[in-house]
């Protein structure tokens, strides 16, 4: 039954947390660069130096300089949360991995566990949370332009969970992934105990 008051599901990543992620998106990026550089002589980027600009680069690039291009709408990396009562755990999965046309390998995920805790609060906004692009750490020197990244199910997004039959009461039974692209973010719901899942987002045109 939907709640009588606006929510949101709050999963905040900040800290060590951030900088691991970080270090490890950055080399599965120079991973792919190197492979398409090693099969077709350079790699095709889209984000150099923190700017959104073309760059086929002929030799690997310090890490964090360049981006790859993955596609038009990005969707490269997927982070599935698990909340518990410390924090969450954490998944970062590269999804174009095994794909010829990027990177022809497959690529161990990264698991970690956050202190931070997951909270479900009052909704502040009705809209989505934007605030993500495949570049959003790029810089200069590899260095990162955040200190910290909330990924957020909004009041319109807490409203499909509740109509999809999630239980707030087992609210940590359930894995919640998050798949930014070029221009917004899809969002996915799990139910670890029975293997029903939901895609939130899969009406919203991009």
């Amino acid at each position: 039954m939907p709640s009588e008051t606006s929510s949101q599901i709050r999963f905040p990543l900040s800290g060590p947390p951030l900088r691991q992620v970080i270090l490890w998106q950055q080399q599965v990026d120079l991973e792919v660069i190197g492979y398409q550089i090693g099969t077709r002589g350079q790699a095709v980027c889209i984000i150099h130096e923190g700017r959104t600009r073309p760059h086929f680069p002929e030799r690997v690039p310090p890490p964090g300089q360049s981006i790859p291009w993955y596609g038009e709408i990005g969707r490269a990396y997927r982070f599935t949360f698990r909340p518990t009562d410390e924090g969450y755990n954490l998944q970062v999965e590269m999804i174009k991995a095994g794909r010829e046309r990027f990177y022809a390998e497959d690529i161990v995920p990264l698991e970690l566990t956050a202190p931070e805790k997951v909270s479900i609060e009052p909704a502040t906004s009705d809209r989505l949370w934007w605030g993500f692009n495949w570049g959003w750490w790029c810089g200069p020197a590899g260095k990162t332009t955040v200190d910290e990244l909330i990924f957020v199910l909004n009041s319109e997004m807490y409203s499909k969970l509740e109509a999809w039959g999630w239980d707030r009461g087992r609210w940590m039974t359930y894995d919640y992934a998050f798949i930014p692209l070029s221009v917004g973010c899809e969002m996915y719901v799990r139910d670890t105990l029975t293997g029903a899942q939901e895609h939130l987002t899969k009406d919203i045109c991009w």
